[in-house]
């Protein structure tokens, strides 16, 4: 068998929920009888997975080759650094002569828990929706509170259906430098904390009424107050009735 001719490079996608990845195959080396591959994957996200199959140009890259070692295979890691991939191309085209290209291909087989979007607007006594993705089915997310670094309170553990509505009481704090941290119980290396955020005063809190007795005379009345935009706002309450005239 002769292989007149090394191709050195490849570039081939990794698709995943949106995410792409490039695969750059860095050097291609041949000797006796086996190549070898050397390849690296820039992760988008430190921690993602990948089912990778090594492809060649001598069935013009129509399934992937058999005999192959070493980073090859399902749920391959990668911190960004070189992989290798041997194969024994001796031994899977035993009379093939002629030029050979390799590709490596694949796909992310996973992909850890991250943040989607910033939290949107929070507001003491509203709920806002959380949205993430990542992970397995049945993980669980651990989900806390954290004010300006410093952990705050537990909202619970839930399950990783990528989407949680938080119901904000309205007792609580009001202020900036909030921040979410979802950690996966499951694999407890994984965990973000999301972009600060404020949460508001509830606004718009619907009508209150406040019963007033008069200190002269008999009857009770009733004052209108607003909702609770912002407690550090001053709100202008109308003045109750005076007493009944005898």
């Amino acid at each position: 068998m002769l292989l007149r001719k090394l191709f050195p490079f490849a570039l081939v996608f990794l698709f995943y929920s949106g995410f792409a990845q490039n695969i750059r195959i860095n050097s291609v080396n041949e000797l006796n009888g086996k190549i070898t591959v050397n390849f690296s994957i820039t992760p988008k996200i430190q921690g993602e997975k990948y089912n990778l199959e090594l492809f060649s140009s001598h069935d013009n890259f129509r399934t992937p080759v058999t005999y192959v070692e070493g980073d090859i295979g399902k749920d391959i890691s990668s911190s960004g650094t070189s992989l290798t991939a041997i194969w024994d191309v001796r031994k899977e085209l035993k009379r093939y002569t002629g030029d050979i290209q390799v590709e490596v291909r694949g796909s992310v087989s996973y992909l850890p828990i991250n943040m989607v979007d910033n939290v949107p607007g929070a507001k003491a006594g509203k709920s806002v929706s959380i949205q993430w993705s990542g992970g397995d089915n049945n993980d669980k997310i651990k989900v806390d509170l954290y004010r300006e670094g410093v952990y705050y309170l537990s909202i619970g553990t839930i399950d990783n259906l990528h989407v949680y509505e938080w119901f904000l009481s309205k007792d609580i704090d009001k202020g900036k430098a909030y921040q979410l941290k979802l950690t996966n119980t499951n694999k407890t290396s994984e965990s973000f904390l999301t972009d600060v955020f404020t949460i508001k005063g509830s606004g718009g809190a619907g009508k209150i009424l406040i019963p007033l007795t008069a200190a002269v005379g008999a009857g009770t009345y009733f004052l209108v107050a607003g909702g609770d935009d912002d407690p550090t706002e001053d709100s202008d309450l109308p003045n109750p009735p005076g007493p009944p005239s005898n």
